[in-house]
């Protein structure tokens, strides 16, 4: 899939995605970090296909049942360590300026 979704971006694209990634990373894991200590649990999704009835049609046939596919999310909480998740969240951020200068210089080098 990924291979697909790269072929439909020009290079430059490509390069600054790639120069960004890890920055973009980093920035995420602190948001999820700061949102778990501030609830003081962290939510885990689970995401599970059920089959559903629905009405389908075609150019000859209008309004038949079918059976189609529906994702179903479920979030449930899960216990954290405040202390363990603090020292990730330090860190975390302790990494954040290196990534945030290495993107800054690899994105000097893309088109």
């Amino acid at each position: 899939m990924l291979i697909a979704l790269a072929a439909c971006t020009n290079p430059g694209e490509r390069c600054r995605a790639n120069a960004t990634a890890e920055f973009a990373v980093l920035n995420s894991m602190i948001s999820d970090s700061e949102a778990a200590l501030a609830r003081g649990y962290r939510e885990s999704k689970t995401v599970r296909s059920i089959d559903t009835m629905d009405t389908c049609g075609s150019l000859y046939r209008e309004g038949e049942p079918c059976l189609s596919q529906t994702d179903l999310i479920t979030t449930r909480p899960v216990a954290i360590d405040p202390a363990a998740e603090s020292a990730r969240l330090a860190e975390l951020n302790r990494r954040l300026p290196n990534a945030r200068e290495r993107a800054k210089a690899d994105l000097a080098l893309c088109p």
